[in-house]
């Protein structure tokens, strides 16, 4: 993942720099690989430290590499994943567990965008650039920025365009977004299982399906559908309720799903 995440980060400084951009490629390479792994590693980590606390027995994280961008548009992984053994105890061990990754992740997500916004890269305009949907909170974050005089300076007959390091902070929020999805068995399907049931979870299953159908994430929609196919198992004691604590932790989530949507 290492090796496919540093050629991800080395064409896309590449082609910045066969436009007129000054970055080197090799920089850009490795300080994309350091900011998409900082990101996976401390959202799955959340999920590993918190199924510790909670004495449920999980695998350490692996790693799945994926194509660069020279096939198909690929960012060089598929993320990471944890493997449960065994059940939580209770739905607020539960809860724990599916939020405990995404907030990590956004709070580092954040400011990884942070960080790569200020080195955004003057370069002469091209028809073939590609415009990103932005989340709310990278537009926040910019406009923070722009006010503070942290953002470069665009020459004349140039555009600002995105370092790598700020694409793996779009990266981040937009795998936020999509792991919140109140949905199978991404983190969103647990928290909605230890708040709402399995009918609820179903429900909004589709809901979510229909919404990422909707936002042309069809491969992503394909993805939740083969989850979906799986009951979700639950808690061992699936009768305590939820503490109110973690419901209002819950509302917080919905914020954070929002911000991380990406619009036009």
């Amino acid at each position: 993942t290492i090796g496919t995440t540093f050629t991800t980060g080395y064409i896309l400084a590449s082609n910045l720099a066969s436009i007129g951009g000054e970055i080197d490629p090799i920089f850009g390479g490795a300080t994309f690989t350091i900011a998409i792994m900082a990101i996976l590693v401390v959202h799955e980590m959340g999920h590993k430290l918190t199924a510790n606390k909670n004495r449920i027995e999980a695998t350490p994280p692996y790693f799945i590499p994926g194509p660069p961008p020279i096939v198909g548009g690929g960012i060089g992984t598929f993320g990471a994943v944890i493997v449960q053994k065994s059940l939580p105890p209770n739905k607020d061990a539960l809860f724990d567990i599916g939020m405990s990754g995404p907030i990590s992740g956004f709070i580092i997500a954040t400011i990884v965008t942070a960080v790569g916004l200020t080195m955004s890269v003057p370069a002469p305009p091209v028809k073939e650039a590609t415009i990103l949907p932005t989340p709310l909170i990278m537009i926040f974050i910019g406009e923070l920025l722009r006010i503070g005089g942290l953002v470069p300076v665009r020459p004349q007959g140039k555009v600002l365009y995105l370092h790598p390091v700020g694409f793996a902070g779009w990266v981040g929020i937009v795998l936020t977004m999509l792991n919140l999805l109140p949905a199978a068995m991404l983190d969103g399907g647990h928290i909605a299982r230890s708040i709402a049931g399995d009918k609820a979870r179903t429900v909004l299953t589709i809901v979510s399906v229909a919404l990422l159908l909707i936002s042309d994430f069809w491969l992503m929609a394909l993805f939740v559908l083969f989850l979906a196919m799986q009951r979700h198992p639950g808690p061992l004691d699936d009768v305590s309720s939820l503490s109110t604590g973690r419901k209002i932790i819950a509302a917080v989530l919905i914020g954070i799903f929002v911000l991380s949507f990406p619009i036009f």
